[in-house]
């Protein structure tokens, strides 16, 4: 690939993951779709300036997770980083965009030689890079920034581009910021840690089975009244048993909305600060909310 300042590069976008944090590393389903405000490109530094800060880059061009893809040309992406190549962006990372699956979007599009058409397989080397920066990774969010499309995962490997419904007549779904960063990592390990309890993991079982599996699948049909009640209940589950990933600043506007029925918030990507999302059925209740926390309707940024 020859290097030029002016040479523009394909953007991949952030994601959203609506449902199934967490849960869809034991089968359960997950919605993920693409969040145009932020993302990435390729960019080449000035003529006369300095590549910028590549973070990890170098680190993960020569890494083992990298090089066990085949056909991965992964000394074309460290020369090029050495030259001047960096990843401009601005997915905010921590807050449960996927700022990480947009690297690894990027990288394995530019550096795969051979790109494979199944979407199991890229979901499989997706899981397998974005490694690199989390321990354990499902692989759907640099596979929804790769495809810039919906994407549904079930059984934690049947993966499929949706046609994604339109819920704006009958609900509004926001980003609430809570203004805390995390890092996902160490969120991670506490749920993982959680699920080594026979009683946990069973209680875990049977809420994906009665409440996140029919939520999911009410919400894909476009049963927008069924949808409702469930997402209740799973925003009541997080509450009672997920404490960890609430941000503090959020507890008191978390129990609020499960006393009144009259909005449900639920932990979006690995929880514990960030993003989480927030579901309104009534105008005036999203209008009172949003003089008091920082609101952005999912339905204006993807």
């Amino acid at each position: 690939m020859k290097k030029t300042d002016t040479m523009t590069y394909k953007r991949y976008p952030a994601k959203i993951l609506l449902f199934g944090e967490y849960l869809l590393l034991r089968g359960a389903t997950a919605l993920s779709l693409p969040v145009h405000q932020f993302g990435g490109h390729w960019a080449w530094a000035g003529k006369h300036g300095k590549p910028p800060m590549q973070g990890r880059l170098p680190e993960f061009a020569k890494s083992d997770v990298l090089r066990a893809i085949p056909e991965m040309d992964c000394e074309a992406f460290a020369s090029e980083l050495s030259r001047g190549l960096w990843l401009r962006s601005n997915v905010p990372g921590g807050y449960g965009l996927g700022s990480s699956g947009v690297v690894c979007a990027a990288v394995l599009e530019r550096y795969l030689q051979e790109k494979p058409d199944d979407i199991n397989l890229l979901k499989e080397y997706f899981s397998l890079i974005e490694g690199f920066f989390h321990e354990k990774s499902s692989g759907i969010d640099p596979l929804t920034s790769y495809l810039d499309q919906p994407v549904v995962v079930k059984n934690k490997t049947e993966a499929k581009i949706i046609e994604w419904p339109k819920w704006e007549n009958h609900l509004q779904i926001f980003l609430l910021d809570s203004r805390q960063t995390r890092t996902s990592g160490k969120v991670m390990h506490q749920f993982l840690d959680k699920t080594k309890d026979p009683k946990f993991a069973t209680l875990l079982d049977n809420y994906i089975e009665t409440v996140h599996e029919p939520m999911a699948e009410a919400f894909l049909e476009g049963d927008f009244d069924k949808f409702w009640h469930h997402i209740g209940d799973v925003s009541a589950f997080q509450w009672q048993h997920q404490q960890f990933l609430i941000p503090e600043s959020l507890d008191h506007r978390w129990s609020e909305g499960l006393r009144t029925d009259d909005y449900f918030l639920k932990i979006c990507g690995a929880g514990g600060g960030g993003f989480s999302l927030l579901f309104v059925k009534k105008p005036e209740v999203a209008e009172f909310l949003g003089r008091l926390h920082r609101l952005t309707p999912l339905k204006e940024i993807i």
